[in-house]
């Protein structure tokens, strides 16, 4: 059968065209894929964009959403939105929902708040205008995250610094392992002569050999200026830190030739169940500043050293559970005129303390403690508020009595204190000229001009100065010639061996020819025999101070005694 070239030509054409016409059809779909993930490509990339600059912006929309404007912030993220302005806002490359949108603008509420993928939308309706804030919530996120993590870094090493370290020993415990802190020793010479651009740089190159001595799960800081702390795990952890240090040694051996003394030092707290994180910090902070000539020292409670600063400490917590509780007392002991004179009676004020069963502690049981932890000023507060309130109950005596009181040298640097004083005095009634403060030569004084500035502000008041415990110590002759003191008490170490040592006797009696030269009565202390007494007599001494004049009592007793203090 012969087929009829029409048809056959016919046919043929027909099938290719629907072949032709299911390829576009295909196409067009596969178009529309690649348009979909194309777009979708580009709103992930610029969400990502969005989540790294944390940015946020407005777009102000027409009731036809339409963009009429936007901030520039959204600009610099999106380059086609100049495209789309004057263009409805479907064009843009964001995941908006446009049924949400006009419900908004065709509601009776000017507010819009909406929450899409990785954005939060605020908007204001006004005046026909439709005002859109455009915030990345997924850009706050990370920008929390990271601000919290550049928290817990130091700057100079790239270490945690001390709040991230303590964050993660908290999470991770001290269970096993240990904790070492290490510390630059005279590190301060190099930032004075050399700059803290040079410190820094040694820092940051010790910091890079900490960061290269860590295994896996451990992790070190540099918590403050010269100190590292590493957090060893496992059984190995000696070794391991005694190759640290000898690197670290080596790293500053360098500078140590130049003339830098530099040292590495370090404590170690082994670590125990249930061993709470300030603990470990104490105790490897502790061991660190052992003295040891050894590179690192381990935490032992029952070192001497450590033994006497617990003991320290707890007399500390005492004393100033004491001044809260007003657990001190007054004592006084008086001095004997040597020469004949008219005058009032001189005491000088002692300070004893309750203990815990009642008994009195003399200022040897506490001193030591009070003065290592720097509550000598607040003691001194004590002592010098309670002699003015018992002066100013005891009128009769205000004309009769100078009352000596004790000061740190500490209290000497506070010229608020003087004034403070002046205010208590005022307020008192009491006159100025009953007080007399004590300058103990042997203990350090801060400012010389602050001590002077201090003596001179309460001497324009009435109130005498000491100078105390004078020849114990290399200062005496410096702060007799820079204070302006009124007499002076010879220490008792030179009185009380003075009829038979050659040494003593020829230095009492320089002291003596200077005060005289300059007009300033002198008193022994310690003074407790006959013999003595006279022999300190025929010096020329002017009082005399010791349990042969009068042994301590109790200040409220002064009263009651006086007729007897007067007679002596």
């Amino acid at each position: 059968m012969l087929f009829s070239p029409s048809l056959v030509e016919l046919g043929t054409s027909g099938l290719l065209g629907g072949a032709c016409l299911c390829w576009w059809q295909g196409h067009r779909r596969i178009k529309a894929l690649e348009g979909q993930l194309l777009k979708e490509r580009r709103q992930s990339q610029l969400l990502e964009q969005l989540a790294s600059q944390g940015r946020s912006g407005w777009l102000c929309l027409t009731p036809e959403l339409d963009v009429a404007s936007y901030s520039r912030s959204l600009a610099d993220l999106l380059p086609k939105l100049e495209d789309v302005r004057g263009r409805h806002v479907s064009l843009l490359e964001l995941p908006l929902q446009l049924g949400a949108l006009r419900q908004w603008r065709d509601g009776k509420s000017p507010y819009f708040e909406q929450q899409i993928p990785g954005f939060q939308l605020h908007g204001y309706r006004k005046d026909g205008q439709l005002w859109l804030h455009v915030q990345c919530q997924q850009g706050q996120q990370r920008q929390l995250k990271e601000l919290r993590r550049q928290l817990q870094l130091d700057g100079v090493t790239g270490l945690l610094n001390r709040q991230g370290f303590i964050l993660k020993l908290a999470s991770e415990g001290l269970a096993d392992g240990a904790l070492a802190q290490l510390n630059l020793r005279r590190f301060r010479l190099l930032n004075d002569n050399l700059g803290h651009d040079a410190g820094d740089s040694l820092l940051s190159r010790l910091g890079e050999l900490v960061k290269g001595a860590l295994h896996h799960g451990e992790f070190a800081a540099r918590p403050d200026g010269d100190t590292f702390w590493v957090r060893f795990c496992g059984d190995d952890w000696a070794p391991r830190l005694e190759a640290l240090l000898r690197v670290l040694e080596s790293a500053v051996g360098q500078i140590n030739r130049d003339g830098y003394p530099l040292a590495v030092k370090a404590g170690v707290c082994v670590g125990e169940p249930d061993l709470e994180i300030w603990e470990c910090l104490r105790r490897a902070d502790l061991a660190c500043h052992l003295p040891s000539e050894l590179p690192w020292v381990k935490f032992s409670a029952d070192h001497p050293v450590l033994v006497e600063r617990h003991q320290a400490s707890v007399w500390a917590r005492k004393v100033s559970q004491a001044i809260n509780n007003d657990d001190f007392l007054l004592f006084y002991q008086p001095l004997k005129a040597l020469k004949p004179q008219h005058g009032p009676l001189r005491v000088e004020v002692l300070v004893r303390m309750l203990g815990d069963q009642g008994e009195m502690l003399s200022p040897g049981r506490f001193l030591a403690a009070t003065e290592h932890f720097q509550l000598t000023n607040r003691l001194d507060h004590w002592v010098l508020k309670a002699v003015i309130d018992w002066l100013s109950r005891h009128p009769d005596l205000h004309d009769q009595l100078v009352l000596a009181v004790n000061l740190s040298g500490q209290s000497l640097s506070d010229c608020r204190f003087a004034l403070q004083i002046r205010d208590w005095l005022r307020a008192a009634g009491v006159p100025a000229k009953t007080l007399c403060i004590e300058i103990t030569e042997s203990v350090a004084i801060d400012s010389l001009k602050e001590a002077r500035r201090f003596m001179e502000a309460l001497q324009q008041e009435g109130v005498r100065f000491a100078l105390d415990d004078f020849g114990s110590g290399f200062s005496s002759f410096r702060y007799l010639q820079v204070l302006p003191v009124d007499y002076v008490k010879i220490d008792g170490s030179l009185v009380r061996d003075l009829l038979n040592s050659p040494r003593d006797r020829a230095i009492v009696r320089g002291i003596a020819a200077v005060c005289r030269g300059l007009s300033l009565p002198v008193v022994a202390e310690f003074v407790d025999s006959p013999t003595l007494l006279n022999y300190v007599r025929r010096l020329g001494l002017d009082y005399a101070q010791g349990n042969l004049i009068g042994r301590p009592s109790r200040l409220d007793l002064l009263p009651l005694e006086w007729p007897e203090q007067q007679e002596a």
